[in-house]
């Protein structure tokens, strides 16, 4: 178990600090992680005004957290590399929380003025729950792989 984006911390050796979490897991058991998304991360570049970087974002995945330090943000692909790489087959990846404030603004519109989130929580959180698992992964903050050494 593995949150808080370790593994982005871990930048270029990322490869060698999935091989280590599939290492330590008895044969087919689980191996869940929390990593940066390489497309939320170019997505907040833009954002932000930060094009030149938003572009290096997208093409090598180098980046920064919140508190400046390296991170590496990872693509569906790459990260379905390096769980086989390691050892281990991924059983799915979805996103966490999937387009949440965009989601938010949607319903405000829909529901009007007295919209209240705090009282349609229940339904914000299925709506979460059916998202991150309903091909929306990319659109997550994060990614979250759950895995299953072979």
């Amino acid at each position: 178990f593995c949150e808080g984006d370790p593994v982005s911390y871990c930048v270029d050796e990322y490869p060698k600090a999935i091989s280590e979490l599939v290492r330590v897991v008895k044969p087919r058991g689980p191996v869940v992680m929390g990593l940066d998304n390489r497309y939320e991360a170019f997505v907040g570049a833009l954002k932000y005004g930060k094009k030149p970087e938003a572009l290096k974002i997208l093409l090598d995945g180098k980046t920064q957290c919140p508190y400046g330090l390296p991170v590496h943000a990872f693509t569906l692909r790459e990260l379905h590399q390096a769980v086989a790489a390691a050892g281990a087959e991924v059983e799915e990846i979805f996103g966490k929380p999937v387009m949440f404030f965009d989601m938010l603004e949607a319903l405000q519109a829909a529901r009007g003025p007295d919209f209240d989130p705090w009282e349609a929580r229940g339904e914000i959180l299925a709506l979460q729950e059916r998202l991150a698992h309903e091909g929306f992964a990319v659109r997550g903050q994060h990614l979250q792989v759950m895995a299953r050494r072979k």
